[in-house]
């Protein structure tokens, strides 16, 4: 008597992250899709297992950040678009040398510190969580413009109008500089290097960067040398 035994056909169904695999009968899987793996069983005869795999795509965005400078001491981070086959179930932001100054699991934060910054992202397929990170550096520009005031000589009792020199160092196209007193007079040179004032007087020069909006203040003392000469008497 030969009894025929019924194929064995089985269906199994599998959710794997993105460059991951799965292995079934000693086959590797790692795309989506319906596959099926022919096994051989212990009584000879042959089953199959129809294999059902859903790749889970997630995926981490951050738009390219602003840089931090004097004008915008705070910039935002902003991953909102990134993408997950089940949406993004959770953000987390780190950084080892950068300042986040909101929420770190929120999808954007703002940021107080030039550095590199991390977005972990997650989607979650039915207890399938899959993951991805991606890294971006937030540049600074902080650095202020450099510049040194030159000594002036002393005003005399026949002038008490003199030319204030300033050197400037670096300073970009556009930058501004503004000369300003409390207790002198500046005649005309506002706004330049090289002011004519009046008078004893602290004198101020501030110089403004317009990329990045920061400044720097130098100040410079113009005093006078009008001692009378001391008459002696001869007898």
């Amino acid at each position: 008597t030969i009894t025929v035994l019924d194929e064995i056909v089985e269906s199994q169904s599998y959710a794997v992250c993105s460059g991951e695999s799965i292995v079934v009968g000693g086959q590797s899987f790692q795309n989506s899709g319906q596959f099926e793996v022919v096994l051989n069983s212990f009584q000879g005869c042959d089953s199959t297992i129809m294999v059902d795999i859903e790749v889970i795509d997630v995926e981490a965005y951050i738009d390219p950040p602003a840089a931090i400078s004097c004008l915008f001491p705070e910039i935002t981070l902003d991953g909102s678009l990134s993408t997950g086959s089940y949406g993004i179930s959770t953000f987390f932001w780190s950084t080892f040398n950068g300042l986040i100054l909101t929420n770190p699991m929120s999808p954007s934060v703002s940021v107080g510190k030039g550095g590199t910054y991390q977005l972990l992202v997650s989607t979650d397929a039915n207890g399938v969580i899959c993951y991805d990170s991606l890294s971006v550096t937030v540049p600074y520009d902080t650095i202020s413009p450099d510049f040194t005031i030159l000594k002036p000589d002393p005003l005399s009792c026949q002038d008490s109008i003199l030319q204030l020199q300033a050197v400037l160092n670096n300073l970009p196209l556009g930058g501004s500089l503004d000369w300003i007193t409390f207790d002198g007079f500046i005649l005309s040179g506002h706004n330049s290097l090289n002011p004519t004032v009046k008078g004893t007087g602290t004198y101020t020069l501030i110089v403004t960067n317009p990329e990045n909006g920061c400044t720097a203040t130098r100040s410079v003392d113009v005093v006078s040398d009008t001692l009378k000469p001391v008459l002696a008497l001869i007898a």
